[in-house]
This record gives structure tokens, C-alpha cells and sequence, in this order.
């Protein structure tokens, strides 16, 4: 006698959250870009350092994302940048002439169709001439949309380190997307709108640099450190109430353990780093179901 078996598969709302981590204590830990240095480090004893070249456009590069992030995903950004004395955000058309310079993009994938245009958010930091020290420019095509954050008195400075988060709900619908953006543990500010203009759009690759409006203005370093990307529920909430990465004591240099801002010698042991650089895939608390009959 011959059964039929019957196998129905349902999954109910399975998804993974993720961690990308790198601490730059290696190059396994790094970017596929930029040199391994031990002479200024945020956290741990190393930190990437980052050259751009007078008048050069493009700087930097890309690193892929363990799993893309999709509609509806909340993701927090925290990094360490570190601006040697006498850094210039101009261009090469004048001194501090521009005001805002890329540094950090989140790369949209392409619908069926559809030519590559520019479809993107980004992070720009920015100088004194600049009216506010962070922008985040969403570009969709022809659609250009700029979102400022922090004022005078946040302006970015040069010889320490600056520690950034972001926070970014993805949702197409202007009253359901979300931003926010802290410098150290101060919230800069909050933005409520449209934060992707498909709900069918993923952010699959994330561009470290990338363009620089007008030409580097001179020869000049910078340095990264202590990166983390996740969508994953942080363990830290700031002074209003609101999840975030929880911040990390800076080294500013290394050996010379220094407040978060790196200039106020504090005296305690170096924390050891628990940044280890490798991907980390968890399943979420939401439920899935393997149903079965015969």
C-alpha cells in the first residue's frame, strides 16, 4: 500500500538580527583599506588610519554587511574618528570652503529596472564654517533630502577622539521611519520622515569615505576605531530614555588612558576590548513554526 506524506513547512515571521564588530586589533578585524597603526587608538592598542591625497576626489572603500538590512529594520552605527591638528573638511578650491565631506555610506541595492543613479544615505561631518557638525544626506534617485544635526556648540574638533551613533529606522512611510544622532552621550537631535523610499529596498554594503565635493584641500590623515554595526537590540539607553549603543571609554592616546573626549587624563586600568571583529548572527526573539502530517 502506498502513503502519501504530506510535509507543510509554515515559518512564521523568522528573521536574523546581526553584528558587525571591528576592533582593528588586526587585519582580520579591519577594512580591506587603510594601514594598521599603534600611534593613536580609540580603544585596544591599534586604530586605521585612513590617508587622503590633495585634490583626489574619491578616498576610502567598501565593506559588505553580513546580511542585508531591510524595510522596517531598526540599525545603530558607532565609531570612533579621530582628526589629526590642522585636518581641513574644505576642498581644493579653498580653504574650509565646502563644510561637509562623506564618510560613511549605506549603499541601496537596485529594483528590477532600475539604472544606477544614486540611491543612498549618508553620513557627513563637517567644520566650523559649516552651521551644524552632522548632516545626513538621503539621495533616491533625482530626490534629495538633507537632515542636520547639533549646533555650534557640537562642532567637531581636531587631536581628539570623536565618538558618533546612529540610529536609523528604515520605513518608507514618513510617519514610521526614524533617526537619531549622539556625539559621545549627548543626543543631537531626533528626525521623524520617510527614511527609505521603497519598501522593497535593502542596504547591502556600506562605503567608508567615498567622495570628497571639490578635491581634498591637502595631504591629511584621519583614523577610525572601534566600529560596530547591528541591528540587534543595544544593552544601553541615554539620558531620555533611548536604546543605544552603550558608550565606551576612549583611549585618545595610546598608553595615556583619556576621558571619552580624549583630553582629560583619568587614572584607571585599560578595559580589556570585547571587540573581537567577527560577524555574530543571532536568531530574534520571534517565534517560527515546522509543521508536519501524514
Amino acid at each position: 500500500m502506498n502513503r502519501l506524506v504530506l510535509i507543510t513547512l509554515v515559518i512564521t515571521n523568522l528573521c536574523f538580527s546581526f553584528t558587525l564588530e571591528l576592533d582593528f586589533e588586526s587585519s582580520a578585524n579591519s577594512f580591506n583599506f587603510g594601514t594598521l597603526v599603534d600611534s593613536v587608538s580609540a580603544k585596544g592598542s591599534q586604530s586605521c588610519k585612513i590617508g587622503v591625497e590633495a585634490g583626489k576626489s574619491f578616498f576610502g572603500g567598501t565593506k559588505n554587511i553580513p546580511q542585508a538590512a531591510s524595510h522596517n529594520d531598526e540599525v545603530w552605527i558607532r565609531l570612533f574618528y579621530y582628526f589629526e591638528k590642522g585636518f581641513s573638511w574644505g576642498n581644493s578650491g579653498g580653504s574650509d570652503a565646502w563644510g561637509y565631506t562623506k564618510w560613511l555610506r549605506l549603499e541601496t541595492n537596485l529594483l528590477s529596472g532600475e539604472q544606477w543613479v544614486g540611491r543612498r544615505t549618508t553620513l557627513q561631518l563637517g567644520n566650523q564654517k559649516s552651521g551644524a557638525p552632522i548632516l545626513v544626506t538621503q539621495e533616491w534617485n533625482t530626490a534629495k533630502t538633507d537632515i542636520k544635526f547639533g549646533g555650534s556648540e557640537d562642532y567637531l574638533t581636531t587631536g581628539k577622539w570623536i565618538e558618533i551613533q546612529w540610529y536609523i529606522k528604515f520605513h518608507s512611510n514618513p510617519d514610521s521611519g526614524k533617526m537619531r544622532m549622539w556625539k559621545g552621550d549627548k543626543l543631537l537631535g531626533e528626525f521623524v520622515g520617510q527614511t527609505m523610499d521603497n519598501k522593497n529596498r535593502t542596504i547591502d554594503e556600506l562605503v567608508v569615505g567615498d567622495h570628497w565635493n571639490g578635491g581634498v584641500p591637502q595631504n591629511q590623515d584621519f583614523f577610525m576605531d572601534d566600529f560596530i554595526f547591528t541591528t540587534e537590540t543595544p544593552n544601553g539607553r541615554d539620558s531620555n530614555g533611548n536604546l543605544k549603543i552603550k558608550s565606551a571609554p576612549s583611549v585618545g592616546l595610546v598608553g595615556r588612558p583619556m576621558n571619552r573626549e580624549g583630553n582629560v587624563p583619568v587614572h584607571r586600568k585599560r578595559r580589556s576590548v570585547d571587540v573581537t571583529g567577527r560577524t555574530i548572527i543571532h536568531n530574534s526573539s520571534k517565534r517560527f513554526s515546522i509543521g508536519m502530517y501524514y
